[in-house]
């Protein structure tokens, strides 16, 4: 007599719950090992930030200092060249040079026949933001913050190119000494204080929002 085959009963409640429990705990593993990258790239982002945002200010106090120290020397030279005629000789009443060398005696000889001054050269700093678009950490932060330092930081290099264009200028007052080439190395600086003053006032506003997004 042929043998009966014996009918296995599959537990399929066991298996599922077997199925769901190692689901459950690659999702688990899964979501644990986002969160640890999450946090690490977050720290990575605060520690840019802090780097830019202390070059900010860095750059915000050197930004003062150049500013004031060129200001005040770009208007005694104005003041200067209204003195002088077209070959920088003195044509202004003698009462009118005696006062002016009172006024300014580290910059104008008493006789008019010297000056001296010395602009500050800007020279901001890039090397957090240049660092951070190494990493490429940027494409992990906020769109509109990353946009706005970039923004600055590349009006910032158009500053201080100022530095290399007013040397030039002043090189060239020297060797030919015409009021024309005075003008033109003035007129250099007074667009280089513009820029300085715009600069300036984006340094402030991207501080507000660094701070802002480290909250």
């Amino acid at each position: 007599m042929a043998a009966k085959k014996k009918k296995r009963n599959i537990d399929w409640l066991n298996h599922f719950v077997g199925f769901v429990g190692v689901l459950a705990g690659v999702m688990i593993a899964f979501g644990l090992n986002n969160w640890n990258e999450s946090r690490k790239e977050e720290r990575t982002i605060q520690a840019v930030l802090v780097n830019i945002e202390d070059e900010l200010k860095r750059n915000s106090d050197r930004l003062d200092t150049a500013y004031m120290e060129n200001k005040a020397i770009h208007d005694v030279l104005q003041g200067f060249l209204a003195l002088v005629d077209d070959s920088m000789e003195p044509n202004a009443p003698a009462d009118s040079l005696k006062q002016f060398h009172l006024r300014h005696p580290e910059f104008i000889s008493e006789d008019f026949e010297s000056i001296s001054f010395s602009f500050e050269l800007f020279q901001l700093s890039d090397v957090a933001w240049r660092t951070a678009e190494r990493t490429n950490i940027l494409s992990s932060m906020d769109y509109d913050l990353v946009h706005d330092l970039a923004f600055i930081y590349d009006f910032q290099s158009k500053l201080d190119r100022f530095d290399e264009r007013i040397a030039d200028e002043i090189s060239n007052i020297w060797s030919s000494s015409t009021k024309r080439d005075w003008r033109r190395m003035l007129k250099n600086v007074n667009t280089a204080l513009v820029f300085a003053e715009v600069v300036k006032e984006r340094y402030d506003q991207l501080l507000e929002e660094i701070n802002h997004y480290k909250e």
